[in-house]
């Protein structure tokens, strides 16, 4: 039985940011391992960059579709043009329907945001490769994000990308965390993953997880340098290195909200969601008690009460949410929405809570919990995402 098989009869599956799913720990029985395996072949991509006549640059990296509505993860590098660092703003997406053939393009995505420090980026499929827009109800198969935090010395893992030597098809290399390294490859931190896992030119991008098929890091080439008499000098390129997945956490959740909304900058940066409803709205969806709980970014968990009352004016009072465990609350103002997503703002605040900015996605289906996320209005920072249950 190949190793990576034995590996997933029985794991710890990482809560899912994207997904939603609470961190816990499942069994995995054997005849699960191929589903497992199936699930990241359809979800692990190969990306090529195209100019802006939507020829290829001949640029080419690996990605991770990451959320059922097609949103890639990658390094911010697959989508940067080597000449004018300026960035590509569509790709090529490909897949392979199995491992022993080469990948073949499916999809056009778009580029949505990223992060050139972190060399991470978000992308989103958004058309077939005949330039057709999809439609909104296509689901994507994905990988869960799990909580890098969480890795020990001596966990397996697994990388899955297309590298460019050694053929066209996808490549699944099998190593160990490590260790843990600070920003500048020297200092301790968990800024990078140290693993022996092999890598090569092209898997940039893709997908490094646990036993369990959840994505804990990105595999990224780094140059090390070192300054000598005031110059940089490159000392070597250190690709056995990963960026851990929970420094894309945040990144994502802005990419998830910037494609539901259609988030535009306003007041020196701080994007503000667009009014896109009439002035007043009646919440007759949302009306009653709701339970809701969470993890703040440090894995605490917290619980708190939300009461929605129904009709509302643009800015005023739609209801009332309480943190029992922290005695603070404070009233919910009606701000803006846009098809099943309502953006709260916070009215008077009762205790020692800070005014947070919610979105909530609103889910038909009573089988779904409600997601919200907060943000900081000062900065349009993340904070924390919670998920809502009816009483």
């Amino acid at each position: 039985m190949p190793s990576i098989y034995k590996y997933l009869l029985s794991i710890a599956i990482l809560g899912s940011i994207v997904g939603g799913t609470i961190a816990q720990t499942v069994a995995i029985p054997q005849q699960q391992a191929q589903k497992v395996l199936a699930q990241m072949l359809a979800a692990t991509v190969k990306i090529e960059s195209l100019n802006s006549n939507g020829n290829w640059t001949g640029e080419a990296g690996s990605g991770s579709i990451i959320s059922p509505q097609g949103h890639i993860l990658t390094n911010y590098h697959v989508v940067e043009d080597d000449t004018t660092q300026s960035i590509h703003r569509e790709a090529r997406i490909l897949l392979s329907q199995n491992p022993e053939t080469a990948p073949q393009e499916r999809y056009i995505a778009t580029y949505l945001m990223g992060d050139k420090q972190l060399d991470l980026a978000i992308l989103q499929i958004a058309k077939d490769s005949n330039y057709t827009a999809l439609p909104t109800s296509k689901q994507f198969d994905f990988i869960p994000l799990g909580d890098s935090d969480q890795l020990i010395l001596g966990q397996d893992i697994f990388l899955w990308g297309y590298p460019l030597r050694g053929g066209s098809t996808i490549s699944n290399s099998q190593g160990t965390v490590g260790g843990f390294l600070g920003e500048d490859y020297m200092s301790g931190g968990r800024r990078w993953i140290k693993t022996e896992a092999q890598m090569g030119a092209g898997i940039s991008g893709g997908a490094a997880i646990d036993a369990g098929g959840v994505l804990i890091g990105i595999p990224t080439a780094a140059v090390v340098s070192s300054t000598q008499g005031g110059q940089t000098i490159p000392l070597d390129v250190r690709q056995n290195v990963l960026r851990p997945s929970k420094l894309a956490w945040e990144l994502i959740q802005q990419a998830r909200l910037d494609s539901l909304i259609r988030l535009q900058p306003l007041n020196g940066g701080v994007e503000t969601p667009r009014a896109t409803q009439q002035p007043s709205y009646t919440f007759d969806n949302l009306r009653g008690t709701w339970q809701g709980q969470g993890y703040f970014l440090n894995g605490t968990p917290f619980v708190f009460t939300m009461t929605v009352y129904g009709h509302a004016a643009l800015n005023s009072v739609i209801g009332d949410v309480d943190w029992p465990d922290y005695q603070c609350g404070g009233e919910i103002l009606y701000k803006a929405s846009q098809g099943e997503v309502y953006v709260l703002g916070a009215g008077r605040i009762r205790g020692p809570c800070q005014p947070l900015t919610m979105y909530l996605t609103y889910q038909p289906s009573q089988d779904s919990p409600i997601v919200v996320d907060f943000y900081y209005p000062y900065d349009g920072s993340f904070a924390y995402r919670a998920y809502l249950k009816r009483q």
